[in-house]
């Protein structure tokens, strides 16, 4: 297979048929900017002509999974736009939406997809894990969905969460940010394997990959598309509504307050604690 250059991701190809993918931006937790989710965007796209890979495995650099979305690289796109005269809004959008582009891709992708899940797992982080056919994890995994905490919701990740652990489960994880570790992850069924440290973690990673090279590609593609009809939801139109909503917080008093908050280190004004 001829590896693409890139910036924001390390690919790995294994001939047995094996992709890895590393989220590497470890100076901001392996953080999603525009860059590394066109990367991935690209990559998901080329693997349907690529007949040797048969599995995908995405990783996080440095024992990070993902912070979740690049937020000062968000509020600088605005600022920037605003300043050349341009509607922020158009582009609140457009960032927005290809969040659920992006995991749509990798949820549609033929190949099998397995998540490794080590330390933060936040937002986009949660959403890719979420649209993956396995989900590993070990003890130091911790999983969120932090968006309502900053004044904007998890419009184009929640639905994926909700296909993965249940509507009532991931309307939890949505509504009170609440993080959870690697064993109520597995115990929500959002993590598929769970390991005791990182040497049981490889072992996993191991087992599971000579599962998948036991089966037949074709098939794997075959049945993931079958499986994917059994979907009740179109969620094309439900993510073209949900950005729309998305960007209606983002573009907010308090949407504007919380990503202030989180670019300077602040709290936001809403923020309580029991007692004080």
């Amino acid at each position: 297979m001829q590896l693409p250059k890139t910036r924001h991701i390390e690919i790995v190809f294994d001939p047995q048929g094996i992709l890895h993918v590393t989220l590497a931006r470890v100076e901001i937790h392996n953080a999603f900017n525009q860059v590394m989710m066109d990367e991935i965007s690209s990559l998901i796209l080329a693997l349907a002509e690529e007949p040797d890979v048969r599995v995908v495995v995405f990783r996080g650099k440095g024992g990070v999974f993902s912070a979740g979305s690049d937020l000062t690289e968000i509020v600088a796109s605005m600022e920037s736009a605003v300043g050349e005269g341009h509607d922020a809004d158009d582009l609140l959008y457009r960032v927005t939406r290809g969040t659920g582009d992006l995991l749509e891709l990798i949820d549609k992708c033929p190949k099998l997809v397995i998540s490794i899940l080590e330390g933060s797992v936040l937002g986009t982080g949660l959403g890719i894990a979420a649209v993956s056919d396995v989900v590993l994890a070990d003890q130091s995994a911790v999983l969120a969905l932090p968006e309502v905490t900053l004044g904007f919701s998890p419009s184009q990740i929640s639905p994926f969460v909700a296909r993965r652990i249940g509507f009532s489960s991931a309307r939890m994880l949505a509504l009170t940010a609440a993080r959870i570790n690697a064993v109520e992850a597995y115990r929500l069924g959002f993590a598929d394997y769970l390991a005791a440290d990182s040497e049981e973690l490889e072992e996993l990673v191991n087992r599971t990959l000579n599962s998948v090279l036991a089966c037949e590609p074709v098939a794997v593609a075959h049945t993931k598309a079958l499986m994917g009809k059994l979907e009740l939801l179109d969620l094309g139109p439900y993510l073209d509504s949900a950005a729309q909503v998305g960007v209606s917080d983002l573009c907010s008093d308090t949407g504007r307050q919380g990503l202030n908050a989180y670019i300077t280190r602040t709290n936001p004004p809403w923020r309580r604690r029991m007692g004080a």
